[in-house]
């Protein structure tokens, strides 16, 4: 063949290549190979383990000025200093990820800057152990952070992962993983179990550290303590500081503490100072109005909106899980086997329907799950998350409003004189009190009715009374209240 000038063009190949090609001793996952192959392509190494580095923001939070001090960090430091390993265990909100994040740093930290720091992928399979060659190559200063809280690690794997500390230790780097309790089952002497940090300090740092000062002086425990001007006088007292100093417990999460702080910080300080100041007056509306206006800002603070979205209304949970919270939520303090009695009688009597919410999942682990601390006694709590039970009513009345009397006849049935939940009918009562207002068409009152005419004991009069009463000194309802009571 030849072209318009006369030149040969190059001819095609009558035959393919008799000998195929080949690629050996690649080390990645694929090997892309150009034109004919008949031939065998080997990988002859197992990919490395997907490795990230730490975000700037969770370093940060580890370090100052923000990081609660606890001795965690240290002491695993310590054994990274000796051995190369450090298992961080703990469960949920004791600080365990963060407390790791500090041990790598003052373990790898020097005058020439800060180390290198990654997460380290568990990506091997549970019954199995990583092999070395997935695993990093040591290099000086680069420490590794395994979060293996939600997953099973064998012996085996736990052997082959304190192997490959030594190397890294020998080389100048490290590993700390991070565990639930009484789940590692390697060497106990890599252990350290997590110091819960200050929730309070947690929020206040943070809010300093924006440079939001009164609202960190909010949650100051010691209100007696107070700032001086100059060096003889002492300043007015502040009355705003130490006023929601409850307002976190020591056991909620760091996270939680943070998000907490973040909601606190958009609460205009003027306005709470208002609030603290009728509070102080010594005429009775003007004081009510104060108490009022603290607890919507106490509201608007502990509002697990976001929480609540996202294991409830935001996966479309309509089940098991939305009807254990509100039976936690309204039986706060109670049994946790009589929160899962109340569950089972959402919806009617029947025994299918009961019996599901012992299947898969266990009651306890849903509980958990949406929220629902367990304690040492086996009763339902919210310890971690404070004002979750109220919000979580709040949030079921608002958005499943097709469901509330169905709702309200649950609770009509769980405390008759002989209900699961009687004796908790007045702890139900204010719940519901509080949920009249903000929400409209609040089961409240038809409640007061049904228990005063169908339970018509000392017992059940008695509380009715009560919360009348309450109801008639809460602004919102008091004419609705005045109302029943002439009625």
């Amino acid at each position: 063949m030849t072209t318009l000038g006369g030149r040969d063009l190059p001819q095609p190949p009558t035959n393919p290549p008799s000998v195929g090609q080949s690629a050996v001793g690649n080390t990645g996952p694929t090997v892309q190979v150009g034109g004919s192959n008949v031939g065998n392509i080997n990988i002859t190494r197992l990919p490395k383990l997907p490795v990230t580095p730490i975000p700037r923001g969770d370093q940060e939070a580890a370090l100052e000025p923000v990081w609660a001090h606890t001795p965690t960090p240290q002491r695993a430091a310590n054994l990274l200093a000796a051995h190369g390993l450090a298992v961080v265990t703990g469960e949920r909100g004791t600080g365990r990820h963060i407390s790791a994040v500090r041990a790598l740093h003052t373990h790898l930290s020097t005058p020439a800057g800060p180390p290198q720091l990654f997460y380290l992928a568990a990506d091997w399979d549970e019954d199995e152990a990583p092999e070395r060659e997935v695993l990093p190559e040591p290099i000086t200063g680069h420490g590794y952070l395994i979060d293996a809280t939600s997953r099973f690690f064998s012996e085996n794997a736990a052997r082959a992962l304190t192997a490959w500390a030594e190397e890294l230790h020998d080389a100048g780097g490290c590993l700390v993983v991070t565990r639930n309790q009484r789940d590692w089952r390697g060497d106990s002497r890599f252990e350290i179990e997590a110091v819960r940090p200050d929730a309070i300090q947690v929020a206040r740092n943070h809010l300093a550290h924006w440079g939001s000062h009164a609202q960190a002086g909010w949650l100051q425990q010691d209100a007696q303590r107070t700032p001086t001007r100059g060096l003889l006088r002492q300043a007015a007292p502040d009355r705003t500081v130490g006023v929601l100093s409850d307002l976190i417990t020591r056991s909620v999460s760091p996270d939680d503490a943070v998000a907490i702080a973040e909601r606190l910080r958009g609460i205009d300080p003027e306005r709470l100072a208002k609030a603290v100041e009728r509070i102080d007056a010594p005429s009775s509306p003007e004081h009510e109005q104060g108490v009022s206006e603290l607890r919507r800002i106490w509201e608007e603070v502990l509002l697990w909106t976001n929480f609540l979205e996202q294991t409830l209304t935001g996966t479309g949970t309509r089940g098991q899980d939305r009807v254990m919270l509100l039976a936690a939520a309204y039986l706060e303090g109670a049994p946790i086997e009589r929160c899962i009695k109340a569950a089972t009688e959402f919806g009617g009597r029947d025994e299918a329907v009961a019996r599901r919410y012992r299947e898969g999942r266990s009651p306890r682990r849903r509980l958990r799950d949406v929220g629902v601390d367990i304690t040492s006694s086996d009763t339902a709590a919210f310890h971690s998350r404070p004002g979750l039970a109220r919000s979580a009513i709040r949030m079921d009345w608002h958005h499943w409003a097709d469901e509330r009397d169905a709702t309200t006849n649950w609770l009509a049935r769980i405390t008759v004189p002989d209900g699961v939940a009687s004796a908790w009918t007045e702890q139900i009562g204010s719940r519901l009190l509080e949920l009249s207002i903000t929400e409209v068409e609040s089961p409240f009152f038809t409640l007061l009715d049904t228990w005063a005419t169908t339970s018509p004991d000392e017992q059940y009069l008695r509380i009715v009374t009560a919360l009348i009463a309450q109801a008639a000194e809460t602004e919102e309802i008091a004419r609705d209240a005045h109302k029943q009571l002439l009625d």
